[in-house]
């Protein structure tokens, strides 16, 4: 099954991965594991967080730093 996009490839993939789980298929957990594994985070955000959003919102601020080291491929819809 061919996937458009990125995204939807990952959806797809979590979602064989739970099946697998379910259904105790081993070698099938690991080769997806391996699948989901390719991804690589960046090393720098791809935005700023101004300080003053960390200090009025330190939980918000700290959501926008973690999305903003996801990879090429989980951002691109």
């Amino acid at each position: 099954m061919a996937c458009r996009s990125k995204p939807r490839r990952r959806t797809l993939l979590v979602g064989q991965l739970r099946f697998a789980v379910t259904q105790q298929d081993l070698r099938s957990v690991v080769l997806l594991r391996r699948q989901l594994a390719s991804e690589v985070p960046r090393n720098r955000r791809w935005f700023p967080v101004a300080a003053a959003v960390g200090r009025r919102l330190p939980v918000f601020a700290r959501d926008l730093e973690s999305v903003g080291h996801w990879p090429t491929i989980r951002i691109r819809a």
